[in-house]
């Protein structure tokens, strides 16, 4: 059956719409998301939203006004993501340089059973970095199935993912997490 474009997009947004009417099977509490923070109404809806466009397949793009906490909500789905055992991780999450210590210092104090990265740092630190991450993996037994690397989430910026490219593709991201978006739609980006 050959569906028209326009065919394609009613399908897709029926099957949104349904999901939307099944809003009520996301985690309503915070210890099911594993966090030491109590969500305001707004942040519980928007993390309610991306598990569910998660579980739908679908990449979203979360933005509102700043200071509503947009970072608390992104940490919370993936704390959830590995709470709820949907994805071990890894998770990638490129921001601007500026923020990263402010990521870091939010996963560490909400989601304890995220473990952070932060790879970041000139060239030297950098190869340090990229040598403990294989020192971790080369410990592991060969035996098992799955690499576990020394990190849940790994924090960047976004020049760094740029210059370190070749590196961050041989990790199997689960999910990424674009803090500050606008880099990417800007023409004359790089990234």
């Amino acid at each position: 059956m050959n569906l028209s474009y326009e065919q394609k997009l009613q399908v897709v947004a029926k099957i949104i719409l349904d999901d939307e009417a099944r809003a009520g099977d996301v985690p309503s509490c915070e210890e099911e998301l594993g966090l030491r923070a109590t969500l305001k109404p707004h942040q519980v809806e928007g993390v309610s939203w991306l598990i569910r466009r998660y579980k739908l397949g679908v990449n979203v793009v979360l933005g509102d006004e700043m200071g509503l906490g947009k970072t608390l909500q992104a940490i919370s789905f993936l704390s959830y993501l590995k709470v709820c055992q949907l994805s071990d991780g890894p998770f990638l999450v490129i921001c601007p340089l500026s923020v990263t210590e402010g990521w870091v210092l939010e996963i560490v104090k909400f989601t304890p059973k995220l473990t952070v990265f932060k790879y970041v740092g000139d060239k030297e630190n950098r190869r340090n970095l990229r040598m403990k991450i294989h020192e971790h993996v080369a410990r592991q037994s060969s035996t098992i199935n799955q690499v576990l690397l020394p990190f849940d989430v790994l924090l960047t910026s976004y020049d760094i993912a740029l210059v370190d490219q070749d590196f961050l593709s041989q990790i199997p991201w689960q999910y990424a997490i674009i803090d500050e978006a606008q880099r990417l739609k800007n023409p004359s980006s790089v990234c």
